[in-house]
């Protein structure tokens, strides 16, 4: 009876989890943008909360949540994967570059990391969470010029493989959503080193 009810519940797990992504898939393909700005969003807060929660410096205090950090990762993942980083999906590489082969899904990688990561999503990633976490534009540009080239290459050793994937192997509605996944890994790192003076300063002054 025992083994009867697992079999029936991951039955059960697996429906449920089948027809979330099915309705995952129309509501991208109907409005890709509302769902991209969506999952970016709530996978890049979530990404901080877990950031935080783990990489700190010292266990032995309380946790202490800085929730204004976190909103400005939230809005970052909203803005930016729902507007440039989708239309840049959805538009601009399978135009100009096509879709469908290991060469294009390659290429289309490359331009992806060593072109938008490097010189679009880096800099308004700083900008933007900076803002948000009320940072003086001068002090926003001193830490991008600091910390853009160790960011840069973590992000091409992490990216580079992992859009090549994306491109030649999942759909066109569920890249965000792969993107979206593989960003709680790349921006728990990314939130770190964007925040780590931040989180220092915050431990002291606690």
């Amino acid at each position: 009876c025992k083994f009867a009810r697992n079999c029936l519940s991951d039955s059960w797990a697996a429906v449920m989890a089948k027809r979330l992504l099915g309705l995952y898939k129309t509501f991208s393909s109907e409005r890709p943008f509302l769902a991209a700005a969506a999952t970016g969003g709530s996978l890049c807060a979530g990404a901080d909360v877990f950031a935080q929660s783990v990489l700190r410096e010292d266990f032995s205090k309380p946790f202490q949540w800085d929730s204004r950090r976190t909103l400005s990762m939230g809005i970052f993942g909203t803005v930016w994967y729902g507007g440039p980083c989708k239309f840049l999906y959805l538009r601009v590489y399978p135009k100009y570059i096509g879709e469908g082969t290991a060469l294009q899904a390659g290429t289309t990688a490359l331009v992806d990391v060593c072109g938008h990561t490097w010189f679009l999503l880096l800099p308004n990633f700083y900008l933007i969470t900076g803002l948000v976490k009320g940072q003086a534009v001068p002090d926003i540009k001193n830490q991008f010029l600091k910390e853009w080239f160790s960011a840069a290459s973590g992000m091409t050793a992490f990216w580079l493989p992992t859009c090549t994937i994306n491109f030649y192997f999942v759909p066109q509605h569920s890249r965000i959503a792969f993107v979206g996944f593989m960003n709680f890994v790349n921006k728990t790192w990314l939130s770190w080193v964007a925040n780590y003076e931040r989180q220092k300063e915050r431990a002291a002054a606690a």
